[in-house]
């Protein structure tokens, strides 16, 4: 990881030095798409590594996206980092995330990562010449050391319709009648803390893509095992994400090729891609005291642009 410095932002950039991190002699056999930004009081410093070995339930993509918290010294091309590495995303398909930073929000930054790994196949977009997209935007803070993710404010007012609500394991409004919607925004609130699942794009009972968490172990899953779409099953179809505090909410979007879950008000993020077929129409949910809504999103653009 290169550093380099300029006075003026569209000329005169120099080599500085080769950015170390305190403590690491390497991160598997090279680096992809470096990023630092200032982050309230700390340095953030983003990379993808390539060649990392799977350890338990972490690193399971081929090629996974990881961050420290830490202090930068630029005199000395140094990063010291606050602790450890870990993933910035616990799903199946992100990489190369970028940030920003911006204005609106104190001491926060913005950021996107590109929602697939490289030498992965997505054989539905494949076929039609697409090569991936980007994820949500997201805002990053360091709250008690801890990096969090949380959805841009502006996707609040992508939250149209309610077509389904359950207060307290009960429910009080369904327009869905069982069925799964191409696109949709899903608030969970789980005050106890309990055992509860959502299994989004089931056929006839299968499965479909699964989220469960297990207040016994204190473990979510999130599983696409059970999905007629199959892709890069080699690097596993279930993510498992310990939660020290147990499940307290969950903010999911939906879109025609992504699932996005937000956990613990952006504590972990799972991003998966998805390909449901017409059949893979039904919704299920299970809780015995959740607080549950399901939005119709709203479109986020509204241009004219053709293919």
């Amino acid at each position: 990881m290169l550093l380099f410095e300029s006075y003026t932002l569209e000329s005169g950039w120099q080599l500085k030095g080769e950015l170390k991190v305190r403590g690491y002699e390497d991160f598997g056999f090279m680096v992809e798409c470096p990023c630092i930004e200032k982050v309230g009081d700390k340095w953030l410093l983003l990379f993808s590594p390539q060649g990392l070995e799977p350890e338990g339930d972490l690193y399971q993509q081929k090629y996974n996206n990881v961050y420290f918290t830490g202090d930068l010294d630029v005199d000395k091309c140094e990063f010291i980092p606050d602790g450890p590495f870990a993933e910035l995303d616990r799903g199946f398909d992100f990489y190369a995330a970028q940030t920003a930073c911006q204005d609106h929000i104190e001491n926060a930054a913005v950021l996107a990562g590109w929602f697939a790994c490289p030498d992965y196949v997505y054989p539905p977009t494949d076929e039609e010449g697409w090569a991936g997209l980007l994820t949500l935007p997201r805002i990053l803070t360091i709250e008690d050391g801890k990096l969090m993710q949380r959805p841009a404010p502006a996707m609040k007012e992508l939250r149209g319709e309610v077509l389904f609500e359950a207060k307290q394991g009960t429910i009080v409004k369904d327009v869905l009648r069982g069925l799964m919607p191409r696109t949709a925004i899903i608030d969970l609130k789980n005050p106890d803390l309990a055992s509860c699942e959502l299994s989004l794009f089931s056929d006839n009972g299968k499965r479909g893509f699964e989220i469960s968490y297990d207040r016994n172990t204190k473990v979510l899953t999130v599983d696409r095992s059970g999905m007629i779409n199959q892709f890069n099953t080699e690097y596993g179809n279930v993510r498992r994400i310990a939660l020290e505090n147990g499940l307290s909410s969950l903010e999911v979007y939906v879109d025609r090729s992504s699932v996005e879950i937000f956990v613990n008000d952006g504590e972990k993020v799972v991003s998966s891609r998805n390909f449901p077929e017409p059949g893979e129409r039904i919704i299920r949910m299970g809780g015995s005291n959740i607080d549950l809504v399901i939005y119709k999103p709203e479109k986020s653009v509204e241009d004219d642009f053709v293919i």
